[in-house]
C-alpha cells in the first residue's frame, strides 16, 4: 500500500527547470558539461552559493548580481499540481527530494507559499548529495516513515526514475499534469 508520494522541484513542482531553460536561451548548450559540473558541485555542497553565483556568471558572461534574477525570471509554479498536491496530502504523506541550492529554493518555497504542500523536504545542498544516489532517496523514505514500496516518486529526470525504481520505489516519468493524473489512476488501481 503506497502512503507516500515523492516529488521533485524543478521541471515537476515548477513548469520547468528554470537553470537550463536560462542555459538554452542564451544558447550555451555547447557548455553543458561546465553547467552540469557546476550545479553538481553546488547540490553536493562541495562549493559555496556564492562561489557557484561566481562561476555561474562567469560562463554566462553577466554580472553575478543578475544570476539569480536572471534564473528566478524563469519560474513559474505548476499551480495544477500543487492544488493536486494539496488533496493527495488528505491521504498521503508527501515529500520533495530536490537537487538544489539551499539558498534559491527556500526562497522560492517561502515566495510561492509552498512550504505547507510538503511533511519533509530533503534539498541535496543540505544534505551533501544527489539524486540518484541511493542514500539520498533513503533519507528521503525514513524521513516520512514508508519504506520503499510504500512510495511513489516523480521526476522529470529518467535517472533519478530509474535508480528509485532499482530501490524498490514506484517511480514515474513526470511529463505533464495530464500523465502524473493517469500514473496516479493506474497506482491507485494497483492499491
Amino acid at each position: 500500500m503506497i502512503k507516500a508520494l515523492i516529488f521533485d522541484f524543478a521541471g515537476v513542482i515548477t513548469v520547468r527547470d528554470a537553470y537550463w531553460e536560462w542555459i538554452k536561451e542564451k544558447d550555451l548548450e555547447g557548455k553543458r558539461a561546465i553547467f552540469q559540473r557546476l550545479s553538481e558541485d553546488v547540490d553536493r555542497a562541495y562549493i559555496t552559493h556564492e562561489q557557484f553565483v561566481a562561476d555561474f556568471a562567469k560562463e554566462m558572461n553577466v554580472p553575478p548580481e543578475s544570476v539569480w534574477a536572471g534564473i528566478q525570471a524563469r519560474f513559474a509554479v505548476n499551480e495544477e499540481l500543487v492544488l493536486l498536491i494539496g488533496q493527495l496530502k488528505k491521504k498521503y504523506k508527501i515529500g520533495l527530494l530536490s537537487n538544489f541550492t539551499y539558498p534559491w529554493i527556500s526562497e522560492l518555497l517561502k515566495e510561492y507559499d509552498l512550504y505547507e504542500c510538503f511533511d519533509e523536504m530533503l534539498i541535496s545542498s543540505r544534505e551533501k548529495m544527489i539524486k540518484p544516489d541511493p542514500q539520498f532517496f533513503q533519507r528521503m523514505l525514513d524521513a516520512l516513515g514508508v519504506e520503499a514500496d510504500e512510495a511513489a516518486f516523480f521526476d522529470d529526470k529518467q535517472a533519478n526514475v530509474d535508480a528509485a525504481e532499482k530501490m524498490g520505489i514506484h517511480a514515474f516519468l513526470f511529463t505533464t499534469n495530464d500523465q502524473f493524473r493517469s500514473d496516479l489512476r493506474d497506482f491507485e488501481t494497483i492499491e
